[in-house]
């Protein structure tokens, strides 16, 4: 990030005749890793750790079952809890959105006491950092890898709905991705997963291959002159 920005800073200074070139254009930039995934393994583990009813297990429930940004989980109150659904405006893209709650969701909710979803333990309101923080110690108290972070959530809750047979479409209503593509690189080991296990299903009820040997005759030559 920060190369990108200089290259756009020294692209001006070019422009305005300040410098005769842009050095940060012969930078290399670093190859970033992405965040992933939570197995059901590590959910589970979570789950274990923090019992329904307390703070980190609501943070967890909101991040899972809505999709949403650390931000985003922040910023919802009681307000934006309406008929069984949570509205959300996204502050990255605007994007507005009504998500359904999971009925694991509201079981959680439903000791909400103040204005804020998400409460310190003074029953102050986070903001992005301090939550982003407060539920890393959250999870390295559940004992789980240092990749599991709270935006992992977020691609867990694709991973889900892919899992469940939802289409792209109905993923970014819920996720509010504007790229298809995005989507799909979300969901990509999901789709992966089912593919791979409906390959090997097909091998191991037809291992010699006779089933398409018998819906798709070999054409012989005899065939073909008669054609």
């Amino acid at each position: 990030m920060l190369v990108k920005v200089a290259r756009l800073l020294l692209s001006y200074a070019v422009d305005a005749e300040y410098r005769k070139d842009n050095p940060a254009q012969r930078i290399k930039l670093f190859k970033l890793g992405e965040y992933r995934a939570w197995t059901d393994e590590e959910c589970a583990a979570f789950e274990a750790r923090w019992a329904p009813g307390t703070m980190q297990r609501r943070a967890y429930a909101l991040a899972k079952y809505t999709g949403q940004r650390c931000g985003d989980l922040a910023r919802m109150t009681r307000a934006h809890c309406k008929d069984g659904s949570i509205k959300v405006v996204q502050q990255k893209t605007g994007a507005e959105l009504w998500i359904r709650q999971h009925q694991d969701l509201t079981a959680e909710l439903a000791g909400v006491k103040h204005l804020s979803l998400l409460t310190t333990a003074k029953n102050a309101a986070f903001d992005s950092d301090s939550l982003r923080l407060w539920f890393a110690e959250a999870i390295d108290q559940a004992e789980l890898p240092e990749e599991c972070v709270l935006h992992g959530l977020r691609k867990t809750a694709a991973r889900m709905l892919a899992e469940a047979g939802c289409s792209v479409h109905e993923i970014m209503s819920v996720t509010g991705h504007k790229s298809i593509s995005e989507v799909e690189r979300y969901t990509r080991s999901a789709h992966q997963k089912k593919l791979a296990s409906a390959a090997i299903l097909k091998l191991e009820q037809n291992p010699s291959g006779t089933e398409i040997a018998k819906r798709e005759p070999t054409k012989t030559a005899k065939h073909e002159s008669k054609g």
